[in-house]
């Protein structure tokens, strides 16, 4: 079954006077957070003075979910040349070390070029990147993902062997109803990553048996290798007059079903 409802947020984060002039919860729904040197940070994506969009983080007062949140740095953790959204923080447990990624996607559709979500090995404080940013996938314009890639959530199974690491990612125009849900997978966690093609999550043909078109931006629990997996998401309202986004949960058909 799935729920529907109104998504409501208090203020958690003001932007950082020098640096960052809109917060992620302006331009993109899912922000993240994650414990680094005992504290709750919070990943969010920013427009910087020169609009260039940069991904930052910012540290909890209280050390709750509920903030406040206060810039960590005075400055982004990531800028790219065009632009950088969606952050999302991967602990890596298949090692002795719980390592934390992130990964995040590349804004180069804003020029017309393909795009890219990217994964980069994060401190264990969660206040800097190491190494190089790593690829793993990219849009193909003449399928059903379009223009762009987007809204990364990675996911270990280890629910049966070989573990996988499922890569579920939204994709289309976000403001439209060909935007979806897909998910591509590997046994490692820097790839090679096979896309699943369909999307597990799309509109459905009849407008009579959904009131919800354009199914997005996902979060993912439980083991999706054992087809066990619940999706939370949002979706926009068929209803012109409505015109607004719903959150929503629900488990991914087998064929791509409706939200």
């Amino acid at each position: 079954m799935r729920k529907h409802g109104s998504v409501h947020s208090d203020t958690l984060l003001q932007p950082h006077s020098a640096v960052l002039v809109s917060v992620a919860l302006l331009l993109t729904p899912r922000p993240w957070c994650m414990h680094g040197a005992g504290r709750l940070l919070l990943f969010y994506t920013a427009r910087r003075r020169d609009g260039t969009l940069c991904i930052g983080v910012a540290a909890s007062a209280s050390n709750l979910p509920t903030g406040p949140f206060a810039d960590a740095l005075g400055q982004p953790l990531l800028c790219r040349p065009d632009g950088a959204i969606d952050p999302h923080v991967f602990i890596d447990r298949r090692g002795d070390d719980a390592t934390p990624h992130l990964l995040w996607k590349d804004d180069s559709n804003a020029r017309g070029a393909r795009t890219t979500i990217f994964l980069q090995r994060l401190r264990a404080d969660g206040l800097g990147l190491e190494g190089a940013p790593k690829p793993l996938l990219s849009n193909d314009p003449a399928g059903w993902e379009g223009p762009l890639v987007e809204a990364p959530w990675l996911v270990l199974d280890t629910s049966s062997a070989p573990h996988y690491y499922f890569l579920f990612y939204s994709a289309n125009a976000f403001n439209g109803p060909k935007y979806a849900v897909g998910v591509a997978r590997a046994t490692s966690l820097a790839g090679p990553y096979v896309k699943r093609g369909a999307p597990i999550l799309r509109t459905s043909r009849n407008a009579s048996a959904s009131p919800f078109a354009g199914p997005g931006h996902c979060a993912v629990v439980g083991a999706p290798g054992a087809g066990k997996a619940l999706l939370f998401y949002h979706a926009w309202q068929r209803d012109p007059r409505a015109r607004a986004r719903k959150a929503a949960a629900g488990p991914p058909a087998p064929g791509g079903g409706a939200p």
